[in-house]
């Protein structure tokens, strides 16, 4: 008898996420042990699953049944945040970074109720809910009040009266809506949204959509849930502005941490979560084991084409404020610490940079300074020593540097910084700043980079042009001592080679626009061109005089591309 390919898989609630409780091998046993278990007033919730193994080993999930209780509210409280940016127009109150400041805010609730603030902010029953919840609600008002006027920018007691009015309004316009004829979701986001575009602004349109979409959000009643839907509307025909707020839709699920396990599936520390995290932030997640249907694979792709920049911040969040805080980065392991972190800053490290620029190059030094006995300032330069001693290559950590001076810890600790890009850079030897063994062009390509990121970068306009200067001449060394720009312009080849050579070489970006470095290729480009009879040189063995011609002016756009024109 040939095994059965499909398993039902009957799932509890418990806390944040689902967990299976047995194992069925048809359906309709799974579902009358569901009933039963739902019936039990100690189950929150209850799901079943059908598992379908394909025939190349992998699984597919589609939930048969799902049941979720309503969760008890009265003991939720709000989480310690330090931060809150202030709103001054009302569709800022809308935006994402408040948002994310509601979603750490209320963490405990939206975890209790399963929501988001997209579904809170555009639909009346829960905000109700919420201004009825009396420890709650206030609670929150006030901590934001109190944050935004930490600094003395105005009265706490007036920025809490401005806020408990903003909601208000908020929930008057959700009731508002409420009340109106609105179409509904089905499988094409994009038609919604086109029905509404007669419905006043541009913003009341976005608004509705919302409405719309968070209507249907609220009856799923787990995270995943929600994320494939999200997903699901995603087609790939589906516009760039629905897109866009689907995008938001799923950045309040993508900074819920209690979805990350369904997202990447169960991690054995931080460190790897983490790793992960930046993958898919950067649209390079994969995983062999997940249907390339499902909801992570093609936020994957999206994020990876540059069309899901909300979730792409959100996960930026994300993993800046897990760098930051005291969880440890392998708590089954702690003699494993230092290898983690070791693991995790070198994933930060990518082709343009490091991952997240300044505020995770100051999460990356809070962290390994979180470890060390010493405070103060000595303490702070030994956990910018630690972080550099862990960033594989001199360009890393150079770009890191860079990056903290940028940061609020940077404008304290500069002259430290500034004496580490000394030490790095100081030498102008491209052998201590770039790897022996790579090919030219691309360790010229590392020190132009670098180049442009110091000219770029927040330090002083004095340091700035020093530095780069620093690099400019450990290029022009390179260039000199291995003959480059000799061996392109050889002499036993034809002009036409040669100067071709040199000009798509300094077209190629491999030197900075500006300094002696290229200077030295422009100048031989130019003992060249200003040679006597340097077009019937350049065209010497072309027969035809059409011939002629179209090589001239096949250079002639070469020139214009390497800056040579006028």
């Amino acid at each position: 008898m040939a095994r059965s390919r499909e398993s039902f898989e009957v799932q509890l609630f418990k806390d944040d996420h689902w967990v299976v409780h047995e194992l069925k091998d048809s359906e309709k046993p799974a579902r009358d042990m569901a009933a039963k278990l739902i019936a039990n007033k100690k189950v929150r919730g209850v799901r079943v699953v059908r598992n379908w193994e394909r025939s190349d080993g992998s699984l597919t999930e589609s939930v048969l049944f799902e049941k979720l209780k309503e969760a008890e509210q009265e003991d939720a409280r709000i989480v310690a945040i330090d931060e809150a940016p202030v709103c001054q127009q009302p569709n800022d109150y809308y935006a994402l970074s408040s948002r994310m400041t509601v979603n750490r805010l209320l963490r405990r609730y939206f975890d209790q109720a399963i929501l988001t603030p997209t579904e809170l902010m555009h639909n009346y029953r829960q905000i109700k809910k919420v201004q009825e919840l009396d420890s709650l609600y206030p609670s929150a008002i006030d901590r934001v009040a109190t944050l935004q006027t930490s600094d003395g920018a105005g009265d706490s007691r007036q920025r809490r009266d401005e806020l408990f009015r903003t909601f208000d309004q908020m929930a008057s316009r959700a009731r508002e809506a409420e009340r109106r004829r609105l179409p509904e979701l089905g499988g094409d986001f994009g038609e919604v949204v086109a029905k509404l575009e007669r419905c006043g602004s541009p913003d009341d349109q976005d608004y509705l959509s919302l409405v719309v979409l968070s209507a249907d959000l609220v009856n799923n009643r787990s995270w995943l849930a929600k994320l494939e839907r999200v997903a699901g509307l995603m087609n790939d025909a589906l516009p760039s502005h629905p897109l866009g707020l689907l995008d938001g839709a799923a950045a309040d699920l993508i900074a819920t941490p209690a979805i990350t396990e369904d997202m990447l599936g169960l991690q054995p520390n931080l460190a790897t979560t983490l790793i992960r995290l930046i993958d898919l932030a950067e649209g390079c997640y994969s995983n062999d084991n997940v249907d390339p249907d499902a909801a992570m694979p093609k936020i994957n792709r999206l994020i990876g084409e540059g069309r899901l920049v909300c979730c792409r911040e959100a996960l930026v969040d994300r993993i800046r404020r897990a760098l930051r805080s005291a969880q440890p980065l392998n708590k089954n392991e702690p003699a494993h610490e230092k290898e983690c972190f070791k693991q995790v800053a070198q994933r930060l490290c990518t082709p343009t940079g490091l991952f997240g620029g300044p505020s995770t190059a100051e999460a990356l030094t809070l962290r390994f300074g979180r470890g060390l006995e010493e405070g103060g300032r000595g303490g702070r330069n030994k956990a910018i020593q630690g972080c550099i001693a862990a960033l594989p290559e001199a360009r890393f950590r150079f770009v890191y540097l860079l990056d903290l001076a940028g940061s609020e810890m940077g404008a304290e600790c500069l002259d430290d910084i500034i004496g580490h890009l000394n030490y790095l850079v100081g030498h102008r030897d491209i052998n201590r700043i770039s790897p022996r063994g790579r090919p030219p062009r691309e360790r010229m390509l590392h020190l132009t980079a670098m180049h442009r990121a110091a000219l770029e970068s927040q330090l002083p306009e004095a340091e700035k042009a020093r530095i780069a200067d620093l690099i400019d001449e450990a290029l022009c060394q390179y260039l000199l001592r291995e003959g480059i720009i000799e061996k392109l312009d050889d002499k036993g080849s034809p002009l036409r080679v040669r100067a071709n050579h040199l000009v798509n070489f300094c077209a190629a970006g491999v030197l900075p626009e500006r300094g002696r470095s290229s200077k030295l290729a422009r100048e031989r480009v130019l003992v060249h061109l200003r040679a006597p009879n340097f077009d019937a040189t350049y065209t010497e063995g072309i027969a035809t005089d059409e011939g002629r011609q179209k090589a001239l002016r096949a250079f002639h756009q070469m020139l214009i591309k390497g800056g040579f024109a006028g």
